[in-house]
């Protein structure tokens, strides 16, 4: 991690700009990553492009907007992909 948040498709600073960093507790001098210190206003833009998000894929018929891991399981609820015997 390098400190930013991820917010609308793009990596974005804190609007503080601060940030931390966090250590393994097993092996302190292990730096884990250092994370944005995000504020109200960063979730708060953070919310509205989610919600911006979610409005776009609502207009997505599902057969388009479904993800592979949702064909797999549709498809394995259906057991219409079965291996076929070799």
């Amino acid at each position: 991690m390098d400190g930013r948040n991820y917010i609308n498709g793009e990596w974005t600073a804190a609007q503080s700009e601060g940030t931390f960093e966090r250590r393994n507790p097993a092996h302190n001098p292990e730096v884990l990553g250092v994370f944005p210190h995000s504020d109200g206003d960063d979730v708060d833009r953070a919310v509205r492009a989610a919600r911006g998000d979610a409005s776009r894929h609502a207009s997505i018929p599902s057969s388009r907007s479904r993800s592979p891991y949702g064909q797999v399981a549709s498809c394995r609820d259906r057991r219409s992909c079965e291996a076929s015997p070799a």
